[in-house]
């Protein structure tokens, strides 16, 4: 018998084309109020439907390729 434990990691493509706010968290591994930060401060692309923020995937990849020339731009 093997103890090894087998996992998938979760790739983009494993996400629904609408994100919530856990689903943020856990693809930038940010806490929650960093991720309420950069929704509130419209760094991050998003429509509040009710008491909840729906963010397109492609907003998304449009806020991690803008942040990721930022900080490669600054070296």
């Amino acid at each position: 018998m093997d103890n090894k434990q087998s996992f998938k990691v979760k790739t983009l493509d494993d996400y629904s084309p609408v994100l919530l706010v856990k689903d943020v968290m856990e693809i930038l591994r940010i806490s929650k109020p960093v991720a309420y930060k950069l929704l509130q401060e419209g760094k991050l692309k998003s429509c509040k439907v009710g008491r909840e923020y729906k963010i397109a995937k492609c907003h998304l990849i449009e806020f991690l390729n803008t942040n990721f020339l930022e900080v490669n731009s600054d070296r």
